[in-house]
Order: structure tokens, then sequence, then C-alpha cells
């Protein structure tokens, strides 16, 4: 979890870098058009122009120095939402079947200790709509259709899974230290 929120922080201020150079280079281009259109003389026209070129090239190579990390970032991003949201969802399965596998042992007594036939009297799909199981549905992170939510918006589906991992690690009575 620790290493997605380094990777957001970092990928918002890369966002938020190249947007600056993004508004100075608008403001450059306006004020290109400005100096041509104003009445000051050639030569001094000709010098401002020079200046906001060279102001532009400076802008242009931050700009690609700044995205081809962040187009890294973004894929170090992928990769490590993808890992996590599937390890989420081991863990959550983990402890739902360790809670069923006891709802089973304590009930073993009512079917003379013989585990198929409870099994059989509590199949998944019965187990899955008991209200004990609610918070277990709840917890367990969607991933159904989530490449394509990803790719729409990324930031915000992955700060959305941090907040559904911080919201249900202490529902779940789980170590916070394993989900930092």
């Amino acid at each position: 979890m620790k290493k997605l929120i380094e990777l957001l922080a970092r990928i918002q201020a890369a966002e938020k870098e190249a947007a600056e150079f993004d508004s100075l280079e608008s403001k450059t281009r306006a004020d290109i058009l400005s100096i041509a259109k104003s009445d000051v003389p050639i030569n001094i026209q000709k010098q401002k122009i020079t200046d906001a070129r060279l102001t532009l090239d400076l802008v242009d190579a931050k700009r690609d120095k700044i995205l081809e990390p962040l187009a890294q970032l973004r894929e170090e991003l992928h990769t490590e939402f993808f890992s996590a949201v599937g390890a989420w969802n081991a863990t959550v399965a983990g402890i739902k079947k360790a809670m069923v596998d006891g709802l089973i042992r304590n009930s073993l007594h009512l079917f003379g200790g013989d585990v198929a036939y409870c099994r059989q009297f509590f199949p998944d799909w019965k187990i899955e709509e008991l209200p004990v199981c609610h918070t277990y549905r709840q917890a367990f992170y969607d991933s159904s259709g989530l490449e394509q939510i990803y790719r729409r918006n990324p930031l915000p589906t992955v700060q959305g899974f941090v907040r559904h991992v911080e919201k249900f690690v202490p529902v779940l009575n789980l170590d916070p230290k394993k989900f930092e």
C-alpha cells in the first residue's frame, strides 16, 4: 500500500509540473502574438520573439524530461495496483474461507459429525447469503471491468482502492502493517 501511495504522490507531482509547463507554454505563445500585434519597433519585436521562442524550446525540453519518467511511473502504478487488488481479494477470500470452515466446524454436532453432509447443507451460495458474510462481500474489491475503469481514470481508481483497503483493514481485524 505504501508503494501505491508513493507512486500516486510522484505521479501527481509530475503531472502538476507538466501542467505548469503547459501553462507557461500557452502564456509564452500568447506573448508572441501580443508582441507581433504591438506597435513596437521591429528590432525589439525580433528580440522579444526570439526570447519567447527560446523559452518555448526550454519548456518543450523540460516537459519531455518529465513525461518520459511519468510514463514509466504510470506503468509501474498499473502493475502495482493490479497485484495489490489481487492480493487484497485473496486475503479477504482466505479470511472468509476460515470463517466458513469455523461455521461448519461449529455446526458438525448438528449433523452427527458428518462434514460432507454439513457442507451439503451449507453450500457456498447459501453461505454467501448469510448476514455474517455481509462484511466479506463488502470488503471484496470488485475487479470486474477494473481494467477499463483504470484506463479511463487511473489515479482516482487507485485512490479509491487505497481508501477501500484502509476502511476494511480494521473491520476484518487485519494487521495494518501488512497493508501499509
